[in-house]
């Protein structure tokens, strides 16, 4: 090879060499890369992250139900429990029925003269001392009642501020269906103690020459029993 050629060889060499150089640097420190190799690394598929877990994955933490409530509601829901625990298995309980209708007679409330149980003059001789005792209306047989009348006021039931019990206004819609029987028709039937059955009851009290009281009681229910019976009588003739 003459000298030019050889110039010629190792030029054209030299220039090769710079090329392959700058692939090189362009490819970075990685190298060569296979065409399947870049697409791959470029899919969003494999650079996307792992999907974080769901919120729901989270144990769901209980809600303190109580911790908002505020005190006299509580104290309430106390008064409330400690004076209606299962009334019918209380009642079931003939000693303790007794012994209430026996304090109750003992302190004059008419009770009726059944001699088991607690019937509708029983119930309402109930209602007569819980209305003089500025208790809630219930009519029903439990063992805060029976420790009321042994001890007096212990604070243990609720006043007459709350509603009536279900027992309680059973009894007060049979006596308001009596009332409208007996002359007075518009009697509501709504089983509350409101200000127009207080003043019925006593409009009735008065036309009988009975104690003016304004609340259900025993002798309340026998008179009304014995208009009722009247009035049959009356309409026989």
């Amino acid at each position: 090879m003459s000298p030019r050629g050889f110039k010629l060889g190792l030029a054209l060499f030299l220039a090769m060499s710079g090329l392959f150089a700058a692939k090189l640097s362009m490819l970075g420190p990685g190298g060569f890369r296979t065409p399947w190799a870049a697409s791959t690394s470029a899919s969003p598929v494999a650079q996307t992250k792992p999907a974080a877990s769901p919120a729901v994955d989270a144990p769901v933490q209980p809600k303190n139900s109580t911790a908002s409530t505020p005190p006299d509601v509580k104290a309430a829901v106390t008064a409330e429990t400690a004076a209606h625990v299962a009334p019918p298995l209380a009642e079931s309980d003939e000693a303790l029925v007794s012994a209430i209708k026996l304090e109750l007679k003992t302190r004059g409330y008419a009770i009726g003269s059944a001699a088991s149980g607690l019937d509708l003059d029983a119930r309402a001789g109930i209602l007569a001392y819980e209305a003089d005792n500025d208790m809630r209306l219930t009519g029903e047989a439990s063992q805060p009642l029976l420790h009321r009348l042994l001890l007096g006021d212990t604070g243990m039931l609720p006043n007459s501020g709350s509603p009536p019990a279900p027992r309680a206004e059973e009894v007060i819609r049979t006596v308001q269906a009596s009332l409208k029987r007996a002359g007075h028709p518009d009697t509501k039937t709504d089983g509350l103690m409101s200000r127009e059955m207080v003043e019925t009851i006593r409009a009735f009290e008065r036309a009988h020459n009975m104690k003016v009281t304004g609340r259900i009681s025993g002798e309340l229910v026998a008179q009304l029993r014995l208009v009722a019976r009247d009035g049959l009588a009356v309409a026989g003739h």
